[in-house]
């Protein structure tokens, strides 16, 4: 299944996540409206609802994740820099994944890798 992704500002952490416009067409808006709740669940069951705008008008839509992803920054402990990922699952809900990059070493080189949010405590990255 084909993905979005962006990294992390520091507006998408302290006020809304503007999406990449790839991610529209991942996001049903009907012909009326310019906003939508998405939902999406976490590997451990956690339901969150997301309310995502687009522009009305004009020829860049613009949209961004505004109610409910302030609670969904902390919770995924998202800092600027994070790559954020986006997919639409087969249930229609928003798949978002969170990587974090830490520095391994792996023979005698250090190298970067990205690790998902949920498993970042297993490579002692915050």
């Amino acid at each position: 299944m084909e993905e979005s992704s962006k990294e992390a500002t520091l507006t998408g952490i302290s006020k809304r996540l503007e999406l990449p416009s790839k991610a529209l067409k991942y996001i049903h808006f009907p012909p009326d409206k310019s906003s939508v709740d998405l939902k999406s669940t976490d590997r451990s069951g956690q339901l969150y609802t997301f309310s995502c705008r687009k522009r009305p008008e004009g020829h860049y839509p613009k949209p961004a994740l505004r109610r409910g992803w302030l609670d969904f920054v902390p919770s995924k402990a998202i800092q600027v820099g994070d790559r954020l990922i986006f997919r639409k699952l087969d249930g229609g809900e928003l798949g978002i994944k969170a990587k974090k990059k830490t520095e391994m070493k792996l023979f005698a080189k250090h190298i970067s890798v990205w690790v998902d949010d949920e498993d970042a405590h297993l490579y002692g990255v915050a």
